[in-house]
């Protein structure tokens, strides 16, 4: 196993309100060392009649992992990051296809995921 049983730990996660990425947006992944590492994002497929496709690639360009997300559904979205891919942090792009149009002028007409948490957790 990744994780051995006796190194998990549970704990509550404040709620954090989902926002919209756009279909090209970045985040931000902070460096893990001299250390493989896991990034995890909570996020929600737009509506629709089909599933979308996130690609996370790494600051260098590198893909960290290519996910398939049923329409309208939360997931775990979780990609193994390998040393020294964040030797230093740095803007990750985060692209979504095909773009969802809400039809609304509230939005722009290209959003991709709802995100609602994002955090990077160093292999033990």
């Amino acid at each position: 196993p990744l994780f051995p049983a006796s190194a998990l730990v549970r704990e509550s996660i404040p709620e954090i309100t989902p926002r919209w990425s756009r279909a090209n947006s970045e985040i931000f992944l902070p460096a893990t060392g001299a250390r493989d590492a896991f990034v995890l994002l909570f996020a929600q497929a737009p509506p629709g009649p089909s599933a979308v496709n996130v690609c996370l690639s790494a600051p260098n360009e590198t893909t960290l992992a290519d996910w398939t997300m049923p329409p309208n559904a939360w997931r775990w979205l979780i990609a193994p990051i390998f040393y020294p891919t964040l030797k230093h942090e740095g803007w990750a792009s985060l692209e979504t296809t095909p773009a969802y149009d809400p039809n609304d002028r509230k939005y722009p007409s290209d959003l991709g995921i709802l995100l609602s948490y994002v955090t990077v957790l160093q292999a033990p």
